[in-house]
This record gives C-alpha cells, structure tokens and sequence, in this order.
C-alpha cells in the first residue's frame, strides 16, 4: 500500500514537472512540433509558414541566433522552398545557415541542388565542389562534377572524375560520357 501511494506521489510530481517545463518552454518549440510533423509529411508549403512563425519569434542579433536550434529550422525551411521551387527565398535561409555550420558539406550540397533546378552549370559546380572538400569521395558526386566538367568542356577534369567515380561503381553513362571525353580530347583509342 506505501509502494503504490509512493508510486502514486511520484507519478503525480513527474506529471507536474512535466507541465510546468512544457508550460516553461518558449511557445515556439511546441510550434516546431507541429512544424516537423507537416515537414515529415512532406507537406513543404504548410511547414515553411510555421518555420517562418517560429524564425521570426526568433529574431538575429548581431547577425546570429541566441538559440542555435533556431538553424535546423532555417535549413528545414530553405528545404521547404527547394522543394516548392522557391529558390531564391532558399538560398536566402542557406546563406544565413551556412555561416554557422562553415564544416559541413550539407549547405553547399542543397545549394548544387537547387543550381541545378535554375540550370546554373557554374554555381552548381562550385557549391559540388566545396562540398565534396569536405567529405570522404562520393561516386555519385564524382559522377555529377564530371558530367558538369563535360558541359563546360573541360574534359580531363571530367575523366579524372569519372574515371575516380568508375572505381566505385561503372555503369553505361560513365562509359558513355569517358568515350565522348576521349573523342573531344581527339583520344580514340
């Protein structure tokens, strides 16, 4: 009978605790909850509104945020309008991101993808390269530089990068692309 009124006491304190930290927590992070959620569905549009809300209750000062977890918001958001083809408010949210985070490839990797989409072959190929500096190589990315090498006729840079990316795994595009490299650099055999 102590047991279950101890259990009872202390169920009834966590309870409490657990309220009165919730009620605490700025309003905003309940919001980033419901945020997450429409982002997990992929419901992009729904989820940037309530980012924007949540970035907004959370304004820079001196350039940054006091709270760093306001960042993953601002890089869910500019994932937001990359995927509802609003490009440039995106790269507005990596341009505030990156400077945060300057060691991590996934900023300039967003920033390749979102080039891409605008057909921009020059900007693409910068934000690719910057992010594969600061990761172990990656096929699919060596596979991706070359193509853009190819576009811009720089052919030995595009078969150092395809050849690099044959090693890991060859497929017919990569031979297609070496072959047409090959023929441009007048290299037939």
């Amino acid at each position: 009978m102590i047991r279950k009124s101890i259990y009872i006491v202390f169920t009834v304190l966590a309870c409490a605790f657990s309220l009165n930290v919730h009620a605490q927590s700025p309003k905003w992070k309940r919001w980033a909850v419901e945020a997450d959620t429409l982002y997990n569905q992929q419901k992009y549009k729904e989820a940037a509104v309530i980012f924007t809300r949540i970035i907004n209750a959370n304004p820079l000062r001196n350039g940054k945020f006091e709270d760093r977890s306001v960042y993953s918001i601002l890089y869910k958001r500019a994932v937001c309008y990359y995927s509802t083809r609003e490009f440039k408010k995106a790269l507005a949210d990596i341009d505030l991101f990156a400077p945060a985070y300057p060691g991590s490839p996934q900023p300039k990797l967003l920033k390749a993808f979102i080039y891409r989409e605008m057909d921009d072959v020059d900007n693409q190929l910068i934000n690719l390269t910057e992010a594969m500096e600061l990761q172990d190589p990656n096929p699919d990315f060596l596979k991706w530089r070359g193509l853009l090498y190819v576009q811009q006729n720089k052919y030995s840079l595009a078969i150092a990068d395809l050849l690099q990316s044959r090693t890991f795994q060859d497929d017919t595009e990569i031979e297609s692309y070496l072959g047409l490299c090959y023929f441009y650099l007048e290299r037939r055999d």
